[in-house]
């Protein structure tokens, strides 16, 4: 076994989470819309490798992701203008879209407005759209990706 692989990583495994496939399929997508070549994605990939190795605290995954994303966000703001800040506003705003849906319906960008301030606290355990925010925010983590992993578990 290669001495970079923990003892529970396979070599030939190239997607652990979902959100990896996800990560990959976006820089596939980004490239065929022309936002950038796959020759300058590989340019910027591999510089960042360089510059930024493997932790002592990471898995070769772990790394390989951490780097994968911060290259897409680098080269994703640089060519179309969408900041960090942008992509997190929205990522809150569909968070909270989450949580003002309906159970069972679909969820729509729009429905974040259904989650009021100021509303009571539901009388059971699980969460509906009229939660106050302050609660919904101390409870409830997004699962999205952030540094190599989900926030969920980060």
């Amino acid at each position: 076994m290669n001495a970079l692989l923990t003892a529970n990583e396979d070599p030939e495994v190239a997607f652990e989470e979902p959100w990896q496939v996800e990560a990959f399929a976006i820089v596939v997508a980004l490239t065929r819309r022309q936002l950038f070549t796959w020759t300058e994605w590989v340019s910027e990939f591999s510089a960042e490798i360089s510059g930024a190795p493997r932790q002592d605290d990471e898995t070769v995954t772990e790394s390989y992701y951490r780097q994968w994303l911060t290259t897409v966000t680098r080269m994703i703001d640089r060519h179309a203008g969408l900041s960090g800040d942008m992509v997190d506003e929205r990522q809150e705003q569909w968070r909270l879209a989450y949580l003002g849906t309906p159970h069972g319906q679909p969820i729509e960008l729009a429905n974040h407005i259904r989650v009021q301030p100021t509303c009571p606290i539901p009388a059971h355990d699980h969460d509906h759209p009229m939660t106050p925010l302050a609660e919904i925010r101390d409870q409830i983590k997004p699962i999205a990706v952030y540094g190599g992993r989900s926030a969920a578990t980060a």
